[in-house]
């Protein structure tokens, strides 16, 4: 098989913020392209208050240690520009608020694009943020509100189509900006959870105070606005009415792994997180699941990983040693389901067992990218409660694999409707191959 690598052998112990990885390997030509040599200073304004004197120095500090820590810092975005973003906050700092400086130091941190390069918040105390009482989801079909107050709740399902009179394809692009994310599926995983933030949304430009959001809604193709006002502190997801799925098997579960016989000759996998279970480790559940398809003669193995976004790579070993000794004595096709969450040891996994099992992937590309930044560690700023996480190396897992996602062989356009409906397309796809 063209490509075919071991990927098994060389596995990384990984947890979930780390990237997996097989082969660190440097971009030497890349590298050499973005060299610049050229010394660039930000100036510091004379006319500081002393809370600005701070924001100048975390700020300066902060790119600095990116500058010696983050590998491949200006793969993405040149030195000149880099110097110029620190410059264009430099230059406001009287004018900015300990909410408005921790989004322009994520603008920065987003700028190198890099999805596992971020800037985290440290908060011991209160909770900085305003926030609003909805939550949203996109499919294919577009973005979905999944969860609001109760006394909105008619509304759950509608299609969102703008905030505060923003249609939802520039809000996006104003998002962007605030978000690492190295290919469309992740940065669509990631935008709701700045949506919801009123703070974010005055820092792009959509909202002029953080008080209050009009959400202009689409369902049954009336269009309704709906006023939201933001609190402080998190909102706690339980508190809002939500859209209740059906009860469909193969749709997410709570369980880091579970198994059950699909359909004739077909047993289906769901692996949601790469931790094992307490009680129930990861060998004893791969010997059930042989046990079962020896029995009932499968012919057919399905693995879900569509929910998986990483933990420890190594914990799914004793699932392909029972796919090695099955396949001894009978044939077996196997096939991966992967998506938007598949991230981290979780694409990993997926690489394994597309190039190492000869799986067919069935499902929308990956958040995660098949080569790429990782091996984390995080330094924290001296003046404010952030902390950076940063990437020490480049690694391949696919040698010359230049896509920015692991696609699949077959995708699959996934519908709110059809989810509503207990459609699984992806399963449903599966299933006929």
């Amino acid at each position: 098989m063209d490509g075919f690598i071991k990927v098994a052998a060389a596995v990384l112990t990984l947890t979930m913020l780390s990237a997996c990885a097989v082969i660190p390997f440097q971009k030497e030509a890349d590298v050499k392209e973005h060299e610049d040599d050229e010394v660039y200073e930000v100036k510091m304004r004379d006319d500081y208050t002393d809370l600005a004197k701070k924001m100048f120095y975390d700020l300066t500090f902060m790119c600095k240690q990116l500058e010696g820590r983050q590998y491949g810092l200006y793969d993405c975005i040149s030195k000149k520009e880099f110097y110029a973003l620190q410059q264009v906050v430099a230059d406001k700092l009287n004018d900015l608020s300990e909410v408005d400086y921790y989004f322009e130091l994520r603008r920065i941190i987003a700028s190198i694009g890099v999805a596992h390069t971020t800037l985290n918040l440290n908060y011991t105390g209160t909770f900085p943020f305003q926030m609003l009482p909805y939550s949203l989801h996109y499919y294919h079909d577009g973005w979905i509100l999944n969860g609001i107050d109760g006394e909105y709740a008619d509304y759950l399902g509608a299609e969102i189509v703008a905030l505060n009179g923003v249609e939802m394809a520039d809000v996006k692009a104003k998002a962007k900006e605030l978000i690492s994310y190295e290919n469309e599926s992740w940065l669509n995983e990631q935008i709701p959870s700045l949506l919801v933030n009123a703070d974010a949304l005055v820092n792009m430009g959509i909202l002029e105070d953080n008080k209050a959001l009009t959400l202009t809604v689409k369902k049954d193709d009336e269009v309704s606005e709906i006023t939201l006002h933001s609190e402080t502190g998190p909102l706690l997801v339980g508190r809002l009415e939500t859209v209740q799925l059906p009860k469909a098997a193969t749709y997410r579960q709570p369980k880091f792994y579970t198994g059950f016989m699909l359909a004739d000759q077909t047993y289906y996998v769901q692996y949601n997180s790469c931790e094992e279970i307490s009680n129930y480790s990861m060998s004893q559940f791969a010997s059930d699941v042989e046990k079962t398809m020896n029995e009932q003669h499968c012919k057919k193995l399905i693995l879900d990983l569509r929910y998986n976004t990483g933990g420890n790579s190594l914990v799914i070993e004793p699932l392909l040693m029972m796919i090695n000794r099955y396949r001894q004595d009978n044939d077996l096709k196997l096939i991966t389901l992967i998506a938007e969450q598949t991230y981290s040891s979780g694409i990993m996994n997926a690489v394994q067992l597309k190039y190492n099992y000869d799986s067919v992937l069935i499902g929308t590309p990956t958040g995660g990218n098949v080569n790429g930044y990782g091996e984390t560690d995080q330094f924290y700023l001296n003046y404010f409660p952030y902390f950076v996480i940063y990437c020490q190396e480049y690694f391949e897992m696919v040698p010359g694999y230049e896509l920015d996602s692991l696609y699949p062989d077959i995708d699959v356009e996934v519908n709110y409707k059809d989810l509503m409906q207990g459609i699984d397309r992806c399963v449903e796809i599966a299933l006929q191959e």
